[in-house]
């Protein structure tokens, strides 16, 4: 297999097929200008049949006849081969570290990913995904799990594969707002019994005796965490952080912070600024009744900065996250408004 490396360390791999190895490019969510221009121009590249200087390298790999269906109709005999295989490896600098394999059929076309894990850390997290997907099968944007891997310390997770692209970062909150809507349950709870608000609930006192509906949690919901299909419709994929009861308002936060700080590089103050205008758009107002927040937005977005400044422990964009979360902290009564920061 061929290999693209990423600071140093290898992040796709690309079989021989052309075809096979465009639709791996599909893995990798390019988000920067500069990364969908490569993104591009290596497509063009794998069409044309150019010649293109990668290196060879192996993944790790796992057995194949370890992957056992269930939910659905096993993928055709020919698609399950290392032939054309393509696999885009996930982040080297967190635990348990997975990959994503993909299978093609004889043209190239892609079937089925199957995420893997080979470390106890990575299948802990694995394990987590699988069962919050089973659970929530029927929700929309919500992946089908086809199959599972169970062999050794060795786990993993068969899905389907989505052709498609990222949203855009900006400009979505109708879809969003769809999106996080149907993730809206019916149940009602005061948010200090919310578990990851628990976390979190000694800065807000007050705001812990809200009763507010519940929500499925993504817990990194992003543009490279979601796909748009040819009919428009949205497929949120990484549900390691996937939770039952979830804080209403902040996937909608995060899906905005870390777009602006991982693609826009933006500062604090930049941030602050778009979350007071997002709060004062009819979608964003609609859901907020819906979850009963719209009183205490701007409570809901501190809480969110402080879990995300002491739960997710980012690197990239670390100190932008700090300066939000000191002034969340520092600003207890503060209204978001332009400028207040």
């Amino acid at each position: 297999m061929r290999t693209l490396k990423k600071l140093g360390d290898p992040f796709l791999y690309f079989p021989a097929d052309r075809r096979a190895a465009r639709e791996t490019l599909r893995l990798y969510p390019a988000q920067s200008w500069k990364g969908r221009l490569f993104k591009a121009a290596l497509a063009t590249g794998f069409r044309l049949g150019i010649h293109i200087p990668l290196k060879e390298g192996c993944p790790p790999t796992f057995n194949l006849a370890a992957m056992k269906w269930f939910g659905a109709r096993p993928a055709p005999e020919d698609a399950i081969s290392c032939d054309r295989m393509g696999v885009l490896a996930g982040n080297p600098n967190v635990p348990g570290r997975r990959y994503l394999f993909l299978f093609c059929d004889r043209s190239g076309c892609g079937i089925f990913v199957a995420k893997v894990g080979f470390t106890i850390a990575a299948a802990d997290r694995i394990n987590l995904e699988k069962d919050f997907l089973l659970s929530n099968a029927s929700r929309r944007g919500l992946p089908l799990v086809r199959g599972c891997i169970e062999d050794g310390d060795t786990r993993g997770i068969v899905l389907p594969f989505i052709r498609g692209v990222s949203p855009p970062a900006d400009g979505m909150e109708g879809e969003i707002g769809a999106t996080l809507g149907s993730w809206i349950l019916p149940a009602e709870s005061p948010l200090g019994n919310i578990s990851a608000w628990q976390t979190i609930s000694h800065h807000f006192p007050d705001s812990s005796s809200k009763v507010v509906r519940t929500v499925l949690g993504h817990g990194d919901f992003a543009p490279w965490n979601i796909i748009v299909d040819a009919d428009a419709a949205w497929h949120a994929v990484d549900w390691e952080r996937g939770a039952d009861c979830w804080v209403p308002g902040w996937d909608w936060f995060h899906y905005v912070v870390q777009s602006l700080i991982l693609v826009k590089k933006a500062k604090a103050s930049v941030i602050h600024d778009k979350i007071a205008s997002l709060c004062r758009t009819k979608e964003f107002q609609t859901y907020a009744r819906i979850t009963g927040i719209q009183d205490i937005s701007a409570d809901i977005f501190r809480a969110y900065i402080i879990y995300a400044s002491n739960e997710y422990r980012q690197t990239e964009g670390r100190q932008v996250i700090n300066d939000l979360a000191n002034w969340a902290l520092a600003q207890p009564g503060l209204t978001l408004a332009a400028g207040n920061l």
